[in-house]
């Protein structure tokens, strides 16, 4: 004769404590990947803003757009920029303006510097 709980079927309490751990864990490693993909999203985004934002005002220089020697850039608080223009000294380049373009972060230290030579006017 065989004994009841031997006809059973299913699972045991400890096999299933034992799955739903294995799948906690496994959804804590998916939320935990997701959550830092987002951060670096942003991140990058924010990047991409800053970065356009520096080649505009760079532009906006070099075409004449911009007439001010340095100021803050619009929508980024504490970022500010500073141009700097020279004429060349070499004969053959006279109708040339050397400008030299510096964004700075909201601490003080420099995020990019351009230069150029350009058309002078």
């Amino acid at each position: 004769m065989r004994k009841r709980w031997e006809e059973e079927k299913g699972f045991t309490l400890m096999e299933v404590l034992v799955a739903l751990g294995i799948a906690a864990g496994a959804l804590l490693l998916v939320l935990s990947a997701n959550n830092a993909s987002l951060k670096r999203s942003a991140s990058s985004r924010e990047d991409l803003r800053i970065v356009r934002a520096i080649e505009s005002k760079y532009e906006e220089c070099v075409l004449g757009v911009e007439s001010g020697l340095s100021g803050e850039f619009e929508g980024l608080r504490g970022w500010r920029w500073e141009l700097f223009r020279t004429t060349t000294h070499l004969a053959e380049l006279k109708k040339l303006k050397r400008i030299q373009f510096v964004a700075y972060r909201p601490d003080g230290r420099k995020a990019c510097e351009w230069e150029g030579l350009h058309a002078a006017e």
